[in-house]
């Protein structure tokens, strides 16, 4: 395996490392998930994703206690912030 492909291999649609808890919480929200949900899931909150992914470009949406991470395009920007 070379240095690039290392870079991508095992990566998930935001270019998040498969497995993760932060991986896991973003596939959470993309179900409209509460942070609560997400804590208990992964263990702890995840609100730096939540600010990672709005800087890389995506639609972050915020209603009552559900958080929704909008798909629109695949881009794996995530890993440059």
């Amino acid at each position: 395996m070379t240095g690039q492909d290392r870079g991508v291999s095992g990566r998930d649609k935001f270019g998040l490392r498969v497995g993760s808890k932060v991986s896991k919480a973003v596939a959470m929200f993309e179900r409209n998930r509460t942070m609560a949900d997400v804590r208990k899931a992964t263990g702890s909150n995840q609100y730096n994703v939540l600010r990672r992914l709005e800087m890389a470009g995506r639609e972050v949406v915020r209603k009552d206690k559900a958080i929704t991470v909008v798909v629109k395009g695949l881009f794996n920007d995530m890993q440059r912030c």
